[in-house]
């Protein structure tokens, strides 16, 4: 099971994610590979939900060119997209839904150029206004710890909600593994025990 947290603060995003994984019995275990927290070139990403699909992604993901005059939104929505898709489909790693249209099985928070973004299982790309999202099991914990906190650090303030996650949920786990988009130096990446 899986929490993942996204702060975007002054043209920056910190994305911080659990390490915590389920076998097909549903028991319980830690994992450390594959991350649920990685980098692909230009975009920072945390999966919630199949393990398999950010093991895809972290490994397969070519992004797209981007053309100079297309928005950030553009982009992400239509050629980012498009690419996430089509590897997904090809590695069998899409869900049909009765409808007949194929979703993501799981969701992702992203960042890009400084901004944070919520792709949702139907691929709809979304910013929240107030600048924070967390997604997966132990997302509205996350999202309550984040509404409420008066740290100013960004990369402290996700480590916060993620700790408050595992308190109240125990399917969410530590180590946490934080990313930062762009990445602060050779310091962008920070792990907590607890």
């Amino acid at each position: 099971m899986t929490v993942i947290v996204g702060i975007e603060h002054r043209g920056r995003v910190w994305i911080g994610g659990d390490s915590a994984g389920t076998d097909e019995s549903g028991s319980q275990h830690n994992m450390l590979e594959p991350r649920k927290v990685f980098r692909v070139g230009d975009v920072l990403m945390g999966c919630a939900g199949s393990l398999r699909m950010a093991q895809v992604l972290a490994h397969g993901l070519k992004l797209p060119a981007r053309d100079a005059p297309k928005s950030d939104e553009s982009y992400l929505a239509i050629d980012f997209i498009a690419a996430v898709r089509e590897l997904l489909q090809t590695a069998g790693c899409l869900c049909r839904q009765e409808s007949g249209q194929d979703h993501l099985d799981g969701t992702l928070l992203i960042a890009y150029r400084g901004k944070l973004y919520t792709v949702d299982s139907d691929c709809n790309v979304n910013r929240n206004r107030k600048h924070f999202d967390a997604v997966g099991c132990g997302g509205r914990y996350a999202r309550g710890a984040l509404a409420v906190m008066t740290e100013p650090d960004p990369a402290k303030r996700v480590l916060a909600a993620l700790r408050a996650t595992c308190s109240l949920k125990s399917a969410c786990r530590p180590p946490f593994v934080v990313l930062c988009d762009p990445p602060v130096g050779r310091r962008s990446r920070q792990k907590a025990a607890r």
